[in-house]
C-alpha cells in the first residue's frame, strides 16, 4: 500500500501518533475552564469575535467522538507531502520511533494492515486450515528465524509476510493455494495463525514439555508422549532444541571436578599407512603365508593399516576403556568449553583444548568419508548425479569390531551435540529416519538413495502386455550378460536375482536364481527388487549399533521431539557460511574498530570468497568447517553466553617488524582471532587470504 491509500484511508490516529513523536510541531489541545481566563470565557458567544479572520475548520476528537469539534488552523494539517517530509526526518534521528509508530497504528512496513479487522471472516477462514498447512507455516517461520537469526518468540506476527514469489516454493504452495481463495486476509491470516502458534509453544516449552515422559513414545500408543510425536510438526525447531539442551544440561555425569580422559593420537600412523601391523594380523604364519601367495599382499596390508591407524581408530580403540558417563558433559559455552575428552598430539605442542579437538572431529569425518573406513557407501545415486556426496550405512553383515566402531560412530554424534560442533558428514535423509526410528517412504527414499534401482522397477510396474515385457528382459539380458529362459531357449529372461549395493549379486527368493520373471510374476518381481533395497536403507543391524552408542551419550527419547531433517541441523548444521551472521559476532581487539580500512579490506575480500573459499577459511581460522548458524545471544538476554567457537575475534599481528604487505595471516585455532596485519590494498588482502586457506601446512598451530 502507498502513501496516498494510506492517508486517504482516514485514519486519523495515524496522523496524531505520528505528531505526537515531534517535539518540533506540538498538538494543539484547547483550554480548559478551569485555566482559562475569566475575560476569555465567553469569546466564543461573542458574535463580533466569530466574524473575525477566516473560519477554523471544524474535525472531531477521534479519541471520543462524543466530544465537541476541535478547531485547527489548515497549516496545521498533516498533508500527504507533511507527512512524507516528517516522517523521514524524524527516521534520521530516530528510526525505530517511526516503526513503532506505523506498527501501533496497524500497518507493517509494506503499508497493509497486520491486524484482523473483522473477526467473522478470519474465524471462518481459519477453518479451513489444515495439519499440513500448519506444519508448512512452523518449516517457513523456523527458516525465517535462522535468516534473521532470532527465536520465534522474538518474532512478531506482522514480521511473517508471503510474498507471491513464493509461489514457486514447494514447501509454502499449500499455504498460498488456500490464502488465495481470501486474497485481502491472506497474510492476516498468516498472522493470526502463527501468533497462535507462538502461544502454543510458550506455553509447551514453560509448563507442559518438561513434565511429558517421553520414554512412552513407542511403547503406549495413546500416552501423550506418542500424541505428541504425532503432533511435532506444531513445535519450532527453537523450542525443541531449547528443552533438548536443558534435558542435557541435566544429564551431566562428569562435572568440573573431575578430570577428562586424554586420548593421545600420532598423526604419522595415518600417513601412507606406515604404523605397525596391528598384532592379531600376525597371530598365525599360515595367514601370512596365503597373504604372501596373493598378488595384492602388499596393497592389503597397506589398507589394513591405514583403516587400523586412523584417528578413528586409534580414538575408539583408547576409549572402548572409558565409561560413557565420563564423556556425559554440559554444553559447550564460552570462552573456555569443556569437552567430552581431551586430545594429544605426538610430538606436537599445542596450547589450548578447543583447537585440537575440533581437528580431531574434522578428520574423523573426513575418514569416515573416505576409503579408508568401510562404514559408509557413498550413494548410489551418485551415478545418476543424484545426490553427489551423499553417504549411507554400508548394508552388509558386520563382525564384533564393525559393530564396536559403529557405536562408537553412534558415541561421536552425541559428543558432538553435546559439543555445539557440527559435524562435516553429508549423509542421506534415510540414515537420520532410521536414527529417530521414523519408517522409510517407499518411492522417494528409494528414488533419493538408488535413482537407477526406482526407474528399473518403474520399467517393470509400467509394462501393458507380454510382447513390451519380453523387449525389456531383453535390454536387461543385454546389459547383464544373463541367460536364457529354461522353458524357451530362444527368449532370453530375467531371474530372480538383483545386484546389492554393495556389488553382490543375491537370490530374491528361494531359488530365485532359476525362477524366471513372466507375465504372472512381474508385480511380485518388482516388489522384491524394492523389498531388497529398502531392507539394505534400513539396514537395521547397523543402525541399532549407531542408535546404542548415540544412547550412552544423550537420553535417546529425546530425538521423538525431532524430525529426521533436524536431527541432522542438531548434529551436522548447515553446509554454508553466513557471512552476515558470522560478521555479527566478531570482535575487534587491541584497539581496532570496524572503521579500519584494513578491516574493511577484510570483510571485501570474503564477500568475494566462494562458499568453498569461505569454508576453507573457517578451517583454517577455527578447525571447524562448519561453524554453528546459531547463537544463544539471539534470544536477547545481556549476559548470554556465546555458543563456541563464537565469537571471532580480529587482533593485530603480534610485533612491528617489517612492513604489513610482507607478512601473514596467523590465527589462534582455539580462541578463533585471527590476527590480521594492516595490508594496504585489497589486492593484497585477497591475495595472502588465499594463500593462508590454501597452503596451509600446519592445521593446528595456526
Amino acid at each position: 500500500m502507498t502513501f496516498p491509500r494510506l492517508v486517504a484511508l482516514g485514519d486519523v490516529r495515524f496522523g496524531m501518533r505520528l505528531t505526537a513523536l515531534s517535539e518540533k510541531k506540538p498538538i494543539l489541545k484547547p483550554k480548559s475552564p478551569e485555566k482559562a481566563r475569566p475575560d476569555e470565557k465567553d469569546t466564543e458567544k461573542s458574535p463580533a469575535k466569530k466574524q473575525e479572520g477566516t473560519p477554523l475548520p471544524q474535525t472531531l476528537n477521534p479519541l471520543n467522538p462524543l466530544n465537541p469539534p476541535q478547531r485547527f488552523p489548515e497549516e496545521k494539517y498533516l498533508t500527504l507531502e507533511g507527512f512524507y517530509k516528517f516522517t523521514v526526518d524524524r527516521a534520521k534521528q530516530d528510526i525505530r520511533s517511526v516503526w513503532r509508530a506505523i506498527l501501533a497504528c496497524g500497518y507493517d512496513l509494506h503499508f497493509e494492515r497486520c491486524t484482523c479487522i473483522d473477526t467473522r471472516h478470519a474465524q471462518k477462514a481459519c477453518r479451513k486450515w489444515s495439519l499440513e498447512m500448519d506444519v508448512a507455516l512452523v518449516q517457513y517461520i523456523n527458516r525465517l528465524c535462522r535468516h534473521l537469526a532470532i527465536t520465534p518468540a522474538r518474532l512478531h506476527p506482522h514480521e511473517a509476510y508471503l510474498d507471491p514469489a513464493d509461489a514457486a516454493d514447494p514447501r509454502v504452495a499449500c499455504l498460498l493455494g488456500t490464502l488465495t481463495h481470501y486474497p485481502h486476509l491472506s497474510n492476516q491470516l498468516l498472522r493470526l495463525r502463527f501468533a497462535l502458534l507462538q502461544s502454543l509453544n510458550n506455553t509447551l516449552e514453560t509448563f507442559f514439555l518438561p513434565l511429558v515422559e517421553l520414554r512412552q513414545t513407542h511403547t503406549y500408543q495413546n500416552s501423550i508422549a506418542a500424541l505428541l510425536c504425532e503432533a511435532k510438526g506444531l513445535i519450532f525447531y527453537d523450542t525443541k532444541v531449547t528443552v533438548m539442551n536443558r534435558v542435557l544440561n541435566a544429564t551431566v555425569q562428569r562435572t568440573a571436578d573431575h578430570a577428562a580422559p586424554e586420548i593421545t593420537l600420532d598423526p604419522l600412523e595415518i600417513v601412507g599407512g606406515i604404523g605397525p601391523a596391528p598384532a592379531p594380523l600376525l597371530c598365525t604364519a599360515a595367514l601370512l603365508d596365503r597373504r604372501r601367495r596373493c598378488k595384492g599382499l602388499l596393497r592389503w596390508l597397506r589398507e589394513i593399516r591405514s583403516s587400523e591407524n586412523t584417528y578413528f581408530c586409534q580414538a575408539a580403540r583408547q576409549l572402548s576403556c572409558v565409561p560413557s558417563s565420563q564423556l556425559c558433559v554440559k554444553l559447550a559455552s564460552g570462552g573456555d568449553p569443556t569437552y567430552a575428552f581431551n586430545i594429544r598430539f605426538t610430538g606436537e605442542e599445542v596450547h589450548g583444548t578447543s583447537g585440537s579437538f575440533r581437528h580431531f572431529l574434522w578428520q574423523v569425518c573426513k575418514e569416515l568419508q573416505s576409503s579408508a573406513l568401510s562404514l559408509l557407501l557413498p550413494c548410489p545415486s551418485a551415478a545418476a548425479n543424484r545426490n553427489k556426496g551423499k553417504y549411507i550405512l554400508t548394508p552388509s553383515p558386520i563382525s564384533y569390531a564393525e559393530e564396536q566402531l559403529l557405536h562408537f560412530l553412534g558415541q561421536l554424534l552425541g559428543i558432538a551435540i553435546r559439543a555445539d560442533v557440527p559435524l562435516p558428514l553429508d549423509l542421506l535423509g534415510s540414515f537420520w529416519k532410521g536414527l529417530v526410528g521414523e519408517p522409510l517412504d517407499p518411492d522417494a527414499d528409494l528414488q533419493e538413495a538408488d535413482l537407477l534401482t526406482y526407474n528399473y522397477v518403474k520399467k517393470f510396474d509400467s509394462v501393458s502386455d507380454e510382447a513390451e515385457l519380453e523387449a525389456l528382459c531383453a535390454e536387461i539380458s543385454s546389459q547383464h550378460h544373463t541367460g536364457e529362459s529354461p522353458d524357451s531357449p530362444s527368449r532370453p529372461c530375467c531371474t530372480f536375482t538383483y545386484v546389492t549395493m554393495t556389488g553382490e549379486e543375491v537370490e530374491l527368493c528361494q531359488g530365485g536364481r532359476s525362477l524366471s520373471v513372466s507375465w504372472e510374476n512381474k508385480d511380485v518381481y518388482g516388489r522384491a527388487v524394492r523389498a531388497l533395497r529398502l531392507r539394505e536403507l534400513e539396514n537395521t543391524e547397523c543402525m541399532m549399533a549407531v542408535r546404542a552408542g548415540l544412547a550412552s551419550i544423550i537420553p535417546l527419547q529425546l530425538l521423538t521431539m525431532l524430525s529426521p531433517l533436524e536431527v541432522e541441523l542438531r548434529t551436522c548444521g548447515l553446509p554454508y557460511i553466513n557471512l552476515e551472521f558470522l560478521k555479527a559476532h566478531t570482535m575487534y581487539q587491541v584497539g581496532l574498530m570496524e572503521t579500519d580500512q584494513h578491516i574493511e579490506f577484510f570483510w571485501t575480500a570474503l564477500e568475494m570468497f566462494t562458499q568453498e573459499e569461505l569454508c576453507k577459511f573457517i578451517k583454517f581460522a577455527c578447525n571447524q568447517e562448519r561453524i554453528p548458524f546459531t547463537c544463544p545471544c539471539k534470544d536477547g538476554g545481556p549476559d548470554t553466553a556465546h555458543v563456541p567457537p563464537y565469537p571471532m575475534k580480529i587482533a593485530p599481528p603480534d610485533g612491528a617488524a617489517g612492513s604489513p604487505d610482507s607478512r601473514y595471516i596467523r590465527v589462534e585455532t582455539c580462541m578463533f582471532m585471527v590476527k590480521l596485519p594492516q595490508y594496504s590494498s585489497l589486492e593484497v588482502m585477497l591475495e595472502k587470504l588465499r594463500y593462508a586457506i590454501h597452503y596451509r601446512e600446519d592445521p593446528l598451530s595456526g
